[in-house]
């Protein structure tokens, strides 16, 4: 099934808008200004690329990073042709990347709990899935809801899942965006991390002295062809493949060769059986920094061949020295550029560069030059080791700029505030989604397992790792992956066909909140960059995936307290769709009065639990999937296997609407399901019993995931054929 994209929407320090974006981006202009708004006190002002206030849109109170959603939302649905009275009867699917999400609101609950006397929020924007939660909730949606934490790289992570989720028939309409905003503390953050430009960005440049922060939003209605010529609707490119890896290299360096983002550009170009001499433009992760611009030099070296004559060499493009690097937001605004390029017919120049850095098998151009291949490769790298790549096609003639010239008007986003939504229009039967796979091993650790836990050990796996200030959760989870990979017989390093899924809710914003501290009472000191790391949503997934060595595809979930849930849902899809032989699921909870503060000064209400109980926080859980069948037999065992068969069923919609206020909570947040799933599978595995039913909500979105987990004794399986991405997927 061809899937395609039929509106995009942007929102940058261009301003608002699909146009705007291009034309900031096909010439010499630059939009940074100093960072007078956002940098703390005692550090240097540097410049950032900031949307202009006009561009923003919402209500005042409402958190930084849904205000630059909004407008992407209303372009990329305006574009696709479906009216804003029309979106819940047609979106099926709503998947949001970001690094930071409702932070500005984070912070402020923070301050809030104790004791502030600022006005309170809409404190559900708070959180990684604040803004996805709240997109959802204004425009009434009854469509799957996720959040993709993978640092920059959770645009094109989420556009992955919603591509394999229409081509299963799992949704024909799905709205892929991504979003973040600046702050105080995510300026602090990479200040710390020595990341910031004191002069001149310019990716690839000699002269470049690292990167400009930048805030944005890019949004795509992404579709199977079938839904798009059924609405007769225009299609703007083809979507030809998508991959996520990681380099299993270090939680704040990407691999000195690349290989992360070359394992991700091979794995995207097998997908789309299109050989590397075809692709006309790539548009590049290049951030100015000259670490990560030489990593991907190198990795496009390693992927298109070293030796080319000038004119075969492939233009490589990056627009983040006209507009700042707007972190999970530049991956699908880099599909934007690419697809408007495909459309023009035209590479448009790298703004700034002026003495690039060396002569590799791609073209630097510093004026716009003429495209001729229909075939675009889009590239993104982020902290902790995550990669992606994309590639897609040009369908429709180049009308991309006079498609989307009109503004979105405020009238349009006014439809979307809570008190002046549309009601829904009645929306298609619910029918259910269902997926089975094989628990082949299951591990919890709690903190009296620490006594055993030598961080030495796991720095051995990997020299390049240093793991003196990963928190206790982080810890936990490296007891849970090693015992849950020794049980399913996966030695480290796990092969590449072993994907590692986690997923996140709130467990990070301990970290944050102490980074937050930091930030206030340094005086003007330079934060932590060791703290900063771990306040990503990704970090202990990554630090994780860096010391055991998995390459494989690399999927963080922030769907707050569902997202371990959510966690399950991918790693079921990734198998099924033959993007993975194995799935590692992991999922944490942290033992934080600082958190438990902030959700009660939320009015957030979570049943209590009891501190003796072997599932209270701190605690991590880690689960080996595979696709039923392909589970093997207990090694050394002439018995039958025990195998532990799991269950997974959703509605394709969901049954109710997203609800408004702040929701009840799991006690365990995030990390419920697959909790709860480890013990349950550990002690059908020891004593057996009959089967087990359990049940995940989203809290936020309404969203249900019923799960049935069942032993079952099976005969010795036959050698399973060598694996191949995409082998499944016939």
């Amino acid at each position: 099934m061809k899937v395609v994209l039929t509106g995009m929407g942007a929102v940058t320090a261009a301003g608002a808008g699909v146009p705007r974006f291009v034309h900031a981006t096909d010439g010499w202009r630059t939009a940074l200004v100093p960072a007078t708004r956002f940098a703390p006190p005692g550090l240097p002002v540097l410049d950032v690329g900031v949307a202009p206030d006009d561009a923003l849109a919402g209500e005042p109170s409402d958190d930084r990073a849904l205000r630059l959603a909004l407008p992407a939302v209303v372009e990329a649905l305006r574009a696709a042709s479906i009216r804003p009275a029309d979106t819940a009867r047609r979106v099926d699917l709503l998947l949001v990347g970001t690094s930071l999400g409702g932070m500005e609101t984070a912070l402020a609950l923070q301050r809030f709990a104790h004791g502030s006397t600022e006005p309170p929020r809409d404190w559900k924007q708070a959180g990684y899935h604040g803004i996805a939660a709240t997109v959802a909730s204004r425009l009434h949606l009854r469509a799957q809801v996720a959040t993709c934490n993978s640092s920059c790289t959770s645009g094109l992570v989420a556009l992955l899942l919603a591509s394999e989720r229409i081509r299963r028939g799992e949704a024909r309409i799905a709205l892929v965006g991504a979003v973040d905003a600046l702050s105080p503390f995510v300026y602090a953050g990479f200040y710390a991390l020595g990341a910031l430009a004191p002069g001149r960005c310019a990716p690839w440049d000699s002269a470049s002295t690292g990167m400009a922060l930048a805030e944005g939003a890019g949004f795509l209605v992404v579709e199977s062809e079938e839904s798009a010529q059924e609405r007769g609707a225009t299609v703007l490119a083809e979507l030809l493949g998508v991959a996520s890896t990681h380099d299993a290299h270090h939680l704040l360096s990407p691999h000195p060769e690349g290989r992360g983002i070359a394992s991700a550009l091979e794995a995207a170009l097998a997908e789309a059986a299109l050989p590397s001499s075809q692709l006309g433009l790539i548009v590049g992760h290049g951030v100015g920094t000259p670490q990560s611009d030489f990593a991907e030099l190198r990795a496009l070296a390693s992927v298109l061949g070293g030796e080319r004559t000038s004119g075969d060499r492939v233009p490589l493009t990056s627009w983040k020295g006209a507009l700042g690097h707007p972190l999970a937001a530049a991956a699908i605004l880099s599909v934007i550029r690419a697809v408007a390029s495909l459309q023009v017919q035209r590479v448009p120049p790298i703004v700034g560069l002026r003495h690039p850095v060396a002569t590799f098998p791609v073209r630097l151009p510093k004026e716009p030059e003429p495209l001729r291949s229909p075939f675009a490769a889009v590239l993104a790298s982020g902290l902790g080791g995550q990669a992606a790549a994309a590639i897609v096609r040009r369908v429709a003639p180049p009308r991309v700029e006079a498609r989307v010239e009109a503004r979105v008007e405020s009238h349009e986003v006014a439809a979307f505030a809570p008190a002046r939504a549309p009601a829904p229009r009645a929306i298609r039967p619910l029918r259910m989604v269902r997926d089975e796979v094989v628990i082949v091993a299951a591990a919890l650790a709690g903190r009296g397992d620490l006594a055993q836990l030598k961080l030495a050990e796991f720095e051995q796996l990997n020299p390049a790792m240093s793991l003196r200030h990963l928190p206790e959760e982080g810890q936990l989870a490296f007891l849970a992956v090693k015992q849950a990979l020794r049980e399913a017989n996966e030695l480290p390093p796990p092969g590449r066909d072993v994907a590692l899924v986690a997923g996140v809710g709130l467990e990070s914003l301990p970290a944050c909140a102490r980074f937050a501290r930091t930030v206030v009472d340094n005086g003007g000191e330079s934060p932590s960059p060791a703290l900063f790391a771990y306040t990503a949503a990704n970090a202990i997934a990554s630090a994780v995936a860096s010391a055991f060595g998995f390459r494989g595809p690399s999927i963080t979930v922030a769907s707050g307290s569902f997202a371990s849930a959510q966690a399950l849902l991918d790693a079921a899809l990734l198998l099924a769709e033959g993007q993975a032989r194995r799935a590692v699921v992991i999922a944490f909870a942290p033992a934080s009065e600082e958190l438990d503060l902030c959700l009660k000064a939320a009015g957030a209400v979570f049943p209590a639990i009891d501190s003796s109980s072997k599932t209270a926080p701190p605690i991590a859980a880690a689960l080996v999937l595979a696709r039923a069948g392909d589970a093997g037999s207990d090694a050394g065992s002439d018995a039958p296997a025990r195998t532990i068969a799991l269950e997974l069923r959703r509605r394709k919609r969901s049954s109710v609407t997203a609800p408004a206020g702040m929701p009840p909570l799991y006690p365990l947040l995030g990390a419920q399901a697959v909790i709860e799933l480890a013990e349950v599978a550990r002690r059908l595995k020891a004593e057996g019993g009959p089967a087990v039913r359990l049940r995940a909500i989203d809290p936020c979105t309404g969203g249900a995931l019923w799960m049935r987990v069942k032993l079952q004794r099976a005969a010795p399986i036959a050698a399973v054929a060598p694996f191949a991405p995409g082998s499944a997927r016939g």
